[in-house]
C-alpha cells in the first residue's frame, strides 16, 4: 500500500506553502519510520496490508504514528523512547490478530 507525504500533509492539515523540501524530506522519514515500526510490530507482508480488509486500518495506524513522530520529533531524531499511545497499540494488536487468523486459515487450522 502506498502512503504518501501528501496523505501525511492532509492528515496534519499542512498546506503546500507550509512545506519546503527539507520539511518534505522530514515527513518522508516519519512515514518510513512509522511503516517500519508497524511492519515490525505486526509482521505482515504487502499482500496482507493491501488486502481490502486491512488497507484502511494499516493506512490509519501508519499516518497516526507518523503524526506522533511529527509532534514529538525527538523520538525519531535522537532515538529517545516515546510510548506508542493506547489507540495505536490497539490497532497494531488488531492487525496482529488478523494476520494470525490469515495464517491459521492458510494452514487449515481453526484456531
Amino acid at each position: 500500500m502506498t502512503i504518501t507525504t501528501d496523505d501525511l500533509k492532509r492528515s496534519l492539515r499542512l498546506l503546500d506553502d507550509d512545506v519546503d523540501s527539507d520539511k518534505l524530506a522530514q515527513l518522508q522519514s516519519y512515514l518510513d519510520a512509522a511503516k517500519s515500526y508497524v511492519d515490525g510490530a505486526v509482521g505482515g507482508d504487502d499482500d496482507f496490508y493491501n488486502s481490502t480488509e486491512n488497507q484502511d486500518i494499516y493506512k490509519t495506524v501508519v499516518l497516526a504514528l507518523a503524526t506522533a513522530y511529527y509532534q514529538n520529533p525527538s523520538a525519531v531524531t535522537t532515538g529517545s523512547v516515546t510510548n506508542v499511545n493506547l489507540v495505536l497499540d490497539n490497532i497494531i494488536m488488531q492487525l496482529r490478530v488478523r494476520l494470525l487468523r490469515k495464517r491459521n486459515n492458510e494452514n487449515g487450522s481453526n484456531e
